[in-house]
């Protein structure tokens, strides 16, 4: 490759000129594979090599490449240059040794002294390739005068020019250069590329080469005297892609294997038109009779939709990439393509029929929002009015062809169509309010009982909720407007309502306990006084009244099985106790003159005394106590632990004393119903079926001292009775 040395060996190369036509003689045995193996000079194995090749240029002048190939030779490196001009034997010997199935490679012998001349030299190196399939590295030449007197970083700043250039350009760059100018001249450090080292007959000592120069002085078959022995020790085939786009002179150009493609080619991404040049067409293109389009920047052929910029029009491409013309069917849609093959939009008339092609182009069908209003088309594409069926839901459409949407009155009825026009049926939010329309969309009003629950309607079809006295009688509708039954807790307080939802006053017995609701319908708890000077006691936690004994603010009490606080002397198990006459604290812990006679009680209020003498004794009844009460004697520090009203659960334990509190102040007996939106499960008699009226408005009583109550006796049969 020295190109000044070759100068000196040409009248050698002449004199052997007739042996390189006959096979290689015994004094070239090395460099040649020996049973499977390649040898130096010395006789000595050559590890490591992928492949044998050669390099040659216009000193070899014609070559028989055929001859070459079949002489154990895999690639061949060309030269480019010759007197600052293309090898004049480059484009010949590139072509045929590809024929022959060999790997090509090029170099050229480089003068450059700035990373300037060194990237001219990699355009012009590209410039003469690009047409030829090569296979195999692109080199740089650093051996010449020149380039000597660079500095190690100076010469591997125009190496590096060099061979960035190549790689950009999709070619695989690689340095040529002896042992001692990759040791002593050229700062390798900071070069990253493969390396082809010259050093004739023995081994080189640079280590990782890629290529080896072994000898100047090989003979192959096919070529006239000396040449060149490489030995490769890569397989450039893997690292070198046959099928790639590759950048030349801001060009792309497609290679499949190692060839420049022309015509139609495919890379696997699409389809592409490379003109004689072997660029990319851009563009419209008439070919055959038809339009095609290619991408205006990568040349790619356009399939489908494809929005011209300088008209803003929209053309459709068929599979084929031929223009489509006329309706066109595209993903299951239909389209209109003009005679220029422009996609049409907007309303569309052919006879009395009226179509609508829609923004992208598309033939609508269904429901479409044109100008702010909506319009259905059939799925022929045809507008539809008047009342219509679409998809399960009722629809009223204009004479205008748009759709009805809010209250509209029709025959006499009112009917509620949704924003988005579809008929309301069962219950409806509308600013706010909600309404209940039929299974045929009309309005209801009053009463109407709906999945099991009652609800009331004002006469405007408004959903009535809370409490609303009406025809005299007091309900409690929930917040989601559904009657309630049975206890309630409102805003804290606890109500009860029969089965028809009316509320309730006064005495009430529900599940066998016994219950005060005030004029106002809540439920009162703590002492309670009648008109006939009984005192009761209201479970300040369950609201039931008590029976039995009962500690209260830590003092005990007792209750008859009518709910009267008792006063004076009891019995009971044949123990005696005594109530106070005022208050009916009983007496414990202390002694006392009742009578005239001093009595004394130990600390559960057992009188320790002979009772003879005793008078107005009241004998305790049996079962007094209240029905799940857990009730205890005095002293076993046991009390009601109630569970809300009768019937309500989620009741917390009192403890083990009564706070008398205020009347009417409760604690939390039970949980109340949620209220929902309207249709919420739950059942009821029809409202208005059983009596009882309430007088206020629920809720509406003071919460005083229970000295403010005076309550009616007690009910027949029950409390006072």
């Amino acid at each position: 490759m020295i190109q000044r040395k070759r100068l000196q060996i040409v009248g050698l190369a002449c004199l052997l000129g007739a042996l390189s036509l006959h096979p290689a003689m015994s004094a070239f045995a090395a460099w040649t594979k020996v049973n499977g193996i390649y040898t130096d000079s010395s006789g000595t194995a050559i590890a490591g090599v992928a492949a044998r090749g050669i390099d040659v240029s216009h000193w070899q002048q014609s070559i028989n490449w055929d001859a070459v190939a079949a002489d154990d030779i895999q690639f061949v490196m060309l030269g480019t240059r010759y007197n600052n001009a293309v090898d004049p034997f480059f484009q010949s010997n590139a072509s045929k040794a590809a024929e022959a199935g060999l790997k090509v490679g090029a170099y050229i012998y480089s003068y450059a002294t700035t990373t300037q001349m060194a990237e001219q030299e990699a355009d012009f190196v590209l410039n003469l390739i690009k047409d030829y399939p090569i296979s195999y590295p692109v080199v740089f030449d650093v051996e010449s005068s020149e380039m000597s007197a660079l500095s190690p970083s100076e010469l591997s700043a125009v190496i590096n020019a060099f061979c960035k250039k190549i790689r950009a350009a999709g070619y695989y760059p690689m340095v040529y250069a002896n042992d001692y100018w990759l040791t002593n001249k050229i700062d390798m450090s900071s070069v990253n590329y493969d390396v082809w080292v010259a050093w004739y007959d023995v081994r080189h000592s640079y280590s990782n080469a890629a290529m080896w120069q072994a000898t100047n002085s090989g003979s192959v078959s096919g070529i006239s005297g000396n040449v060149d022995i490489n030995f490769a020790y890569k397989d450039f085939s893997s690292l070198i892609p046959a099928n790639q786009w590759r950048n030349i002179g801001g060009n792309w150009y497609y290679y499949k294997d190692y060839e420049m493609q022309k015509g139609w080619i495919n890379d696997g991404n699409g389809w592409y038109y490379m003109g004689e040049d072997g660029t990319p067409r851009r563009g419209w293109m008439q070919l055959g009779g038809k339009y095609f389009h290619l991408d205006e920047s990568s040349g790619k052929m356009t399939v489908g939709w494809f929005r011209d910029s300088s008209s803003s029009k929209w053309y459709y491409l068929k599979d084929d990439g031929a223009l489509a013309y006329g309706w066109q069917q595209v993903d299951g849609k239909w389209f209109y393509l003009g005679t220029d093959g422009a996609m049409m939009t907007g309303w569309l008339k052919s006879g009395d029929t009226y179509y609508y092609m829609k923004s992208d182009g598309s033939m609508a069908t269904g429901w479409l929002t044109i100008d702010g209003a909506w319009y259905y088309f059939n799925p022929n594409g045809e507008l539809l009015r008047g009342w219509a069926d679409i998809g399960g839901s009722r629809y009223f459409i204009g004479t205008d062809g748009k759709m009805t949407t809010g209250w509209k009155e029709i025959d006499r009825y009112w009917y509620y169509f949704g924003t988005d026009g579809k008929m309301a049926v069962g219950w409806r939010l509308v600013d706010g309010r909600y309404y209940y329309l039929d299974n045929e969309g009309k309005m209801k009003t009053g009463w109407q009982q709906i999945d099991g629950g009652w609800y009331f309607l004002s006469p405007e079809g408004k959903l009535r909720v809370g409490w609303q006295q009406i025809d005299g009688s007091w309900y409690y509708l929930g917040e989601d407007g559904k009657m309630r039954t049975g206890w309630q807790q409102v805003k804290g307080l606890w109500y009860y309502l029969g089965q028809d939802g009316k509320m309730l006053t006064g005495w009430q017995k529900i599940d066998n306990e016994y219950y005060y609701l005030y004029t106002d319908g809540r439920m009162l708890t703590g002492w309670l006084n009648d008109n006939t000077g009984n005192r009761y006691y209201m479970s300040t936690s369950s609201g039931r009244m008590i029976r039995g004994w009962r500690q209260i603010d830590n003092s005990w009490y007792y209750f008859n099985s009518s709910g009267h606080m008792v006063k004076g002397w009891l019995r009971e198990n044949g123990k005696y106790y005594y109530l106070d006459p005022s208050t009916g604290v009983m007496a414990s812990d202390c002694s006392r003159v009742i009578d005239n006679v001093t009595y004394t009680f130990d600390q559960n209020g057992v009188c320790q005394n002979e009772t003879n003498s005793m008078s107005g004794v009241t004998t305790a009844e049996p079962g007094t106590a209240s029905s799940g009460s857990g009730m205890g004697t005095p002293g076993s520090g046991n009390s009601e632990a109630g569970s809300g009203p009768s019937g309500i659960s989620g009741q917390t334990s009192p403890g083990n004393s009564e706070s008398s509190g205020s009347a009417g102040n409760s604690g939390a007996p039970g949980s109340s119903t949620g209220g929902s939106a309207p249709g919420s499960s739950g059942t009821s008699n029809a409202p208005g079926s059983s009596s009882g009226t309430g007088t206020a408005r629920p809720g509406s009583g003071s919460s005083d001292s229970e000295d403010h109550y005076t309550i009616e006796p007690g009910l027949t049969g029950g409390p006072g009775r």
